[in-house]
């Protein structure tokens, strides 16, 4: 069977002054994609639609209301008149925006448009929170966000009905958009962190089987204005989004004029807007990327991800700004806590560990990166034909446990797959205070191969790995003997304990108390199931608690290191993001890209025991087929 390869659709989310912009588009060759705003005039309108069929231009639909034209069959002939070049309706929602916004900003929404400053101050964003205030627990919290964003994507859905809908979002809540009625997520990058946002959205992509996800960079609202990194770091996004796998590529403005450049009091539209000379040094980052995209023959299913991470039940973090979960002002127990704080263990799979601490074992230090390049944030939701994908799943924030959530995961584990969760993530809990109350009152035997009988009323200050896991699985840094006496391990503070009964389970970590291990408390634990195995951090506290940050740390690396190609291994600095993509007749290609701005990165490529050395220039992308 001949490789699947993708179409990469690379554009403007903006093309204004027409005709002076289509033929500075076309003549410059910026893409093959564009966001075209539903316009109140339907014959430029309709002329529009024919320069983009003559072009073979795809585009998406933008505009929270369309005009009576463009509604109901309106909709669907232009649909089937535009055929594959149509992707959908893209409506402006972000309504994270709510949760993750400085407390400052909310109090400047209008509580009803006729109290609105200004008419555009009457957004999404203003109109869903009046659905936030005082939620009862973490369901509730949830719900009011789902019901804001249903309600939003249900105007849209009563004017077009057959439409597919995209959805924007700058944060890690994608999933919950798709749970409201949206059809695709899609990415703003650059108010987040990008590899977190990268990461949710393929996630969440590929949990809901959504086709044609979008990264649009919102560069022209971030950092300085004319200075000589900007455009540097407008390469790398472009290219950090090509290799995530991202089918649609596209910047959110029109990078080429001053007065939008810098955000002031903008001009009336001329056709100046794609001629000012200041500014072709952006169209050509844009034009060599297209190009590199023509030539490119990216292999279709986006890049291996062999390791997930668990976006939990009922999780409100976003990964921006506001520290608070699911919008919820006045209250400490909403401000972010040892959950939410979990997910910074996200950045140790991008930190490389130092050749000086203790807890580094292995034959050659492979950190710095997830395994294979790229990890998904995935949600929990997700079917468990999804979950069966990815060769270990590792929860590191908050989760409600539900039966059937419980019920999948040992679908999965049985089936083959690696599962590392921590106690409270056991827990049907919906508070945020209180004691956790674990899934079948504690008998987790049949997963875990433990039986937990709530908070211990003693605390651990270190830990001492005392066994390594089944042959293959992954390699800690066992004492030998465990039983002697030595400094504790991992101690950066006090950690609760649990009351653990053995039940099948095999200890790989204990309590350090006086410098020896204390065996009869468990602090990691392994467990055969069927074709997989599960390993639970026993201690009674999320991941994020202070004093868990070295053994988690060290914990995560080593299961994901695990879960790297057994043949090929790609030693590279941690400024080099890289991809995998499985390319059949065990092929794989192999894409680099050096993040640093101004210094060289050498990366090794070991496939099949022989080594290549690739010299990648400051923001150079290549790929390598191994």
């Amino acid at each position: 069977m001949l490789p699947k390869y993708d179409k990469v659709h690379v554009g403007l989310m903006h093309l204004q002054d027409f005709p002076a912009a289509e033929r500075v588009f076309t003549e410059r060759k910026l893409g093959n994609f564009l966001h075209v705003w539903a316009d109140q005039d339907e014959a430029r309108f309709r002329r529009t639609l024919r320069w983009l069929k003559r072009h073979r231009i795809a585009f998406h639909l933008g505009g929270q209301t369309l005009p009576a034209y463009l509604t109901g069959q309106g909709y669907d002939r232009m649909t089937r008149e535009m055929g594959e070049l149509f992707l959908g309706r893209y409506i402006m929602s972000e309504l994270g925006w709510v949760v993750y916004a400085p407390r400052d900003c909310m109090e400047e929404l209008a509580p009803t448009p006729e109290k609105a400053r200004r008419p555009e101050q009457w957004t999404p964003q203003v109109r869903a929170a009046a659905y936030f205030k005082g939620a009862r627990d973490m369901l509730d919290a949830r719900n009011r966000f789902v019901k804001s964003a249903a309600a939003f994507i249900g105007e849209a859905r009563k004017e077009t009905p057959h439409a597919c809908i995209h959805t924007v979002e700058s944060s890690t809540l994608h999933k919950y958009l798709i749970q409201a009625g949206a059809d695709l997520p899609s990415l703003e990058m650059f108010p987040g962190e990008t590899r977190v946002a990268l990461a949710a959205l393929r996630g969440c992509a590929r949990a809901y089987g959504s086709h044609h996800w979008i990264s649009h960079i919102a560069a022209c609202c971030y950092s300085g204005w004319e200075c000589e990194l900007r455009p540097k770091r407008w390469k790398i996004s472009l290219y950090e989004s090509y290799i995530a796998g991202a089918p649609v590529i596209s910047f959110e403005g029109c990078n080429w004029r001053t007065a939008d450049y810098k955000r002031t009091k903008r001009q009336p539209r001329g056709g100046d807007i794609f001629i000012d000379k200041k500014f072709e040094k952006y169209q050509k980052v844009l034009s060599d990327f297209y190009a590199f995209t023509r030539k490119d023959r990216r292999p279709a299913g986006g890049p291996a991800a062999p390791l997930g991470l668990l976006h939990g039940h009922l999780d409100g973090w976003c990964g921006m700004w506001d520290r608070r979960v699911w919008g919820q002002y006045g209250a400490k127990e909403w401000e972010y806590g040892d959950a939410e704080n979990g997910w910074e263990h996200f950045y140790d799979l991008y930190d490389r560990t130092r050749w000086d601490t203790f807890l580094l074992t292995s034959d050659a230090n492979l950190t710095g990166h997830p395994p294979q390049g790229q990890a998904d944030i995935l949600p929990i939701e997700a079917p468990v034909e999804v979950l069966k994908k990815y060769r270990a799943l590792a929860c590191i924030g908050w989760n409600t446990m539900t039966p059937q959530n419980y019920r999948k995961l040992k679908q999965y584990v049985t089936a083959g797959g690696r599962l590392l969760m921590f106690t409270p993530q056991l827990s049907t809990h919906l508070k945020r205070t209180g004691p956790f109350r674990i899934i079948h009152g504690g008998n987790v035997a049949d997963l875990f191969g433990v039986r937990i009988g709530g908070k211990s009323g003693r605390w651990s200050v270190g830990t001492r790995f005392v066994a390594q896991p089944a042959p293959g699985e992954f390699r800690l840094p066992v004492d030998d003997p465990p039983d002697q006496y030595r400094d504790a391990f991992c101690a950066d503070g006090v950690i609760p304990l649990a009351e653990i009964e053995l039940a099948g389970a095999r200890m790989l970590a204990c309590e350090c108390k006086g410098g020896r291990g204390v065996e009869t408390s468990p602090m990691l634990t392994e467990h055969r199931v069927g074709k997989g195995y599960t390993y639970l951090a026993t201690p009674w506290c999320y991941p994020g608690r202070p004093g868990m940050r070295s053994f988690v740390n060290t914990l995560l690396k080593a299961f994901a290191t695990a879960q790297l190609d057994k043949g090929l291994r790609i030693i590279a600095p941690a400024h080099v993001t890289y991809g995998v993509y499985p390319e059949g007749a065990g092929r794989r290609k192999v894409y680099l890209l050096n993040t640093d701005t101004d210094l060289d990165a050498v990366v090794s490529l070991n496939c099949r025991g022989k080594e290549k050395k690739v010299l990648l220039r400051p923001t150079e992308c290549v790929a390598r087929v191994v």
